[in-house]
């Protein structure tokens, strides 16, 4: 069996949540036959001693919202099944792989690389496919849409948060390796990808990476090829009639572009409502089953009754507080830093997917900040995903 799990777990990054889900079922079975077949030679003491801190804070960032929900009697605590288990493969996937798998080292990574390879191929190909010809995938039948990429997703910013996350991966590899091109395929896939989303955030994070990872890894000829290469990107985005440049240009000179409430942007009518909901139950949060019903009052004491987008949060932090109160923050980012330690420290230590996960990780929380990404079912299974391979890592010297 071997790798055979993860390379699966790659290959359905691709689909919609029901397909992901049927996914982890039959990779969780092979993942337990393994398990099974090293079961006197399971790695307790190593799952404790190195990655017991971060799945103790994930189960208790679920059982803290199952706590917050019941204790808010105006919502029904019955809907909170949902949460817990859509949290579920999020605190207990890395951990049964951990004790599944066989550590990662350099003879089967490579393997790997090329599922996750032909997984953003995929999403960049369905991406640009969608740009030109403007379609959606509901349940089995293809219907037109709004010409922008969504993928199998829900929403085209599902969507872009998850290829945010395969960005640095091709980026960096292409820096460290130009001449090897799987990672010349995820980097093309996952650029595509951004630019085909339309999301204004994701493409400001990934153009600002771009730079950074270039001043601080390339070069001679590496950067020399990374400096023309984003010279060219920036060009043809500048110069040519394009979707992101008509995005970008509106925002900077129609103040009300796209904009439905009083505010200056939308986002900031949902931070304003949200921070009102959290001041309100600051310790314990409104719970993790709020529904638009129950946001309505919430706007309509800010005066926006009438706005057609009573949108949750956008903002990852915003809305943790919101639902779990100072508490359950503080739990999520106890095991979100715990991860970006543990990335840079496999980086330090000369592992190319520790510099490409920690880069990952920071790109993440910072582009969280204006949508619930964390909140995000898919974009969840692809952070899932990010730090289960960080974890099968070789522990990082101290």
């Amino acid at each position: 069996m071997g790798r055979l799990p993860l390379y699966l777990l790659l290959l359905i990054l691709p689909l919609a949540v029901a397909g992901q889900n049927i996914g982890m079922g039959v990779c969780a079975l092979l993942l337990f036959a393994q398990i099974y077949r090293r079961r006197r030679e399971l790695p307790w003491r190593a799952l404790k001693r190195e990655i017991g801190a971060p799945v103790a804070a994930s189960l208790a960032y679920i059982g803290w919202g199952l706590i917050c929900s019941a204790a808010n009697p105006v919502v029904p605590f019955a809907e909170s099944g949902s949460f817990a288990f859509g949290y579920l493969s999020w605190a207990l996937l890395p951990p049964v792989v951990f004790l599944a798998q066989e550590r990662l080292d350099g003879t089967n990574i490579r393997g790997l690389e090329r599922c996750l390879a032909a997984a953003a191929a995929v999403l960049g190909a369905v991406a640009i496919s969608q740009l030109i010809f403007g379609y959606r995938l509901e349940g089995t039948h293809f219907v037109e849409a709004i010409k922008r990429a969504r993928g199998f997703y829900s929403h085209p910013l599902t969507f872009a948060y998850v290829v945010l996350l395969l960005v640095p991966v091709g980026w960096i590899g292409v820096l460290r390796r130009p001449k090897d091109r799987v990672y010349w395929v995820i980097l093309v896939a996952a650029l595509a990808g951004v630019y085909a989303s339309n999301s204004r955030t994701v493409q400001a994070v990934s153009a600002a990476m771009m730079v950074i990872e270039t001043v601080l890894l390339a070069r001679g000829r590496s950067r020399l090829i990374a400096v023309a290469l984003i010279v060219a990107i920036g060009v043809a985005a500048a110069v040519t009639d394009n979707p992101m440049k008509e995005r970008f240009t509106r925002t900077a000179t129609e103040p009300a572009y796209d904009v439905k409430s009083g505010y200056k942007d939308d986002r900031l009518a949902f931070w304003d409502v949200h921070w009102t909901m959290f001041k309100e139950r600051p310790f314990l949060g409104h719970g993790e089953n709020i529904t638009t019903k129950y946001r309505t009052p919430y706007y309509e004491k800010m005066g926006l009754g009438s706005l057609e987008r009573k949108y949750e949060a956008h903002d990852l932090y915003l809305q943790i507080l919101t639902n779990t109160g100072v508490f359950g923050l503080a739990i999520y980012l106890g095991w979100f830093g715990w991860m970006v330690r543990r990335a840079w420290r496999l980086g330090r230590d000369g592992w190319l997917g520790g510099r490409m996960a920690c880069t990952a990780l920071v790109m993440f929380g910072v582009a969280a900040v204006t949508q619930n990404a964390f909140q995000d079912s898919d974009v969840r299974y692809a952070l899932t995903i990010l730090v289960t391979g960080l974890l099968l890592a070789p522990a990082p010297r101290r």
